[in-house]
């Protein structure tokens, strides 16, 4: 035995003797009487007894209400797990339904789930996208609205706001709806941002879309990836805002916009063709040609020998053209392309002669291009020799990814270089046939669609 439960022991017969001695000292005082009414009385001892009894009824009857109690609360609670564990399951479903598609079926599960905790927010913002994909907009935009007054804090029902008014062309009140997540939310909503400059730039508003650009740009990562990125929408977004400026007839303003473009960026070859644009507009052929010229020099790009050459054929100044290109046949680092360019400005201009003499003096650098013997073949044609012209354009074909035989799958329409007995994508067998071109003679085992397509496309 323990000593702690010898103590105890000792301190209860302790306690009883006590108690022994003191009734048998207080006898007298026990068994006196204790007046209750006119007739009923009972002794003191009864007294004491009754009070200890109401005592011990008291303690046992608080208990048995605090165990009850408890006992009730234990059950709601398991069965609210029960309820819970049932609409988690539902939901679950719901999501399955929607990974096989069944949309339908997948809304009917969280319907079912709302209607008995209409406050379940997953729910409400998948049957919302559900309701979208089903055409069913009105209905997305009331439960997406649901999911925001419940915790306006969460900015998914906000984002699935804004699809459903893109579904529904009202491209206003997507903007109204992003313009709130950015004023909730002023330091972390880049792809709000995003979401907004598309919907200008898609209104053709270059203004309003440089002005989120900014904020895009302030909030973008530190990445370098990142910022370039952003720094190429950057100068598409201030590109398209001179270029409206164009349209708009204010070519000095236009002007302004695309020449700081060029300064930021020399090899940006849409701002220098512009600015020559915007100066032929404002009527400054000077300008315009140089601009030209510059963004020649900055890029290489040869559509800037077109501007020249078409704008000064306009003006019928053919000599000027002719001139200019070879000035920059002279001073380009690689002057293979305005010499091809001068060459075939002399073509167009019926100077055989000069043309052919151009292409042949390029002809060991563009030996390899197909497009360069196609005009040399011009030239040469023109000039009646033939077979040296026949001989080009062979050379010209031969340099050309030419058209290849392509077999289709007459259930999926997958294609396919080569034929195979089964087709990989749908698994059917023999059903892979030779695509002609429209019009083309119905014959068994080859497909009536469109038939030879360059490869690479």
């Amino acid at each position: 035995m323990k000593l702690r439960t010898l103590l105890i022991i000792l301190a209860g017969f302790s306690l009883i003797l006590l108690l022994s001695w003191s009734a048998m000292v207080n006898q007298p005082v026990l068994m006196a009487r204790y007046q209750l009414g006119r007739e009923l009385t009972l002794p003191v001892y009864a007294m004491i007894g009754l009070a200890f009894l109401a005592g011990l009824a008291l303690a046992v009857l608080t208990r048995l209400q605090y165990l009850i109690r408890e006992w009730l609360r234990s059950l709601r609670t398991r069965r609210q797990a029960r309820g819970s564990a049932d609409l988690e399951d539902t939901y679950l479903q719901g999501v399955e339904a929607i990974l096989n598609g069944q949309p339908e079926r997948a809304l009917g599960l969280f319907q079912s789930v709302l209607e008995r905790d209409p406050a379940h927010r997953a729910a409400l913002l998948k049957a919302g996208e559900v309701a979208r994909g089903l055409g069913r907009h009105d209905e997305a935009v009331r439960l997406h609205r649901e999911a925001e007054r419940l915790q306006p804090d969460d900015l998914r029902p906000l984002y699935g706001l804004v699809a459903d008014y893109e579904a529904m062309a009202r491209v206003d009140l997507a903007r109204e709806v992003l313009e709130k997540i950015v004023a909730r939310h002023p330091r972390r909503p880049i792809t709000a941002y995003r979401k907004l400059r598309q919907i200008h730039m898609g209104g053709g508003d270059w203004e309003r879309a440089a002005e989120v650009q900014e904020e895009i740009v302030r909030l973008v990562d530190e990445k370098p990836y990142a910022r370039e990125a952003e720094a190429r929408y950057t100068r598409g977004i201030q590109y398209e805002r001179g270029a409206a400026l164009l349209k708009q007839g204010k070519a000095r303003d236009a002007m302004a916009v695309l020449r700081k473009l060029t300064r930021d960026d020399p090899r940006f070859t849409p701002a220098w063709l512009q600015c020559g644009r915007a100066a032929e507009r404002d009527g400054d052929s000077r300008e315009a040609l140089e601009f030209w010229k510059q963004g020649f020099a900055a890029t290489g790009s040869p559509v800037f020998l077109t501007a020249i050459e078409d704008h000064l054929l306009e003006r019928e100044s053919p000599r000027q053209a002719i001139e200019i290109l070879e000035a920059l046949a002279r001073t380009a680092r690689k002057p293979l392309l305005p010499r091809f360019y001068l060459g075939c400005l002399f073509l167009r201009l019926e100077m055989i002669d000069e043309a052919h003499r151009q292409f042949e003096a390029v002809r060991g650098e563009a030996e390899n291009i197909p497009v360069f013997h196609h005009y040399r073949g011009l030239a040469l044609e023109r000039r009646g020799m033939v077979p040296a012209a026949a001989a080009a354009f062979r050379a010209a074909l031969e340099r050309l990814d030419l058209p290849r035989v392509e077999y289709e799958c007459a259930v999926c329409q997958k294609r396919t270089p080569v034929w195979v007995d089964r087709c990989e994508q749908c698994g059917e067998w023999d059903r892979i046939g030779i695509r002609l071109p429209p019009g083309g003679p119905p014959e068994e085992g080859i497909s009536s669609a469109p038939v030879y397509t360059v490869s690479g496309r």
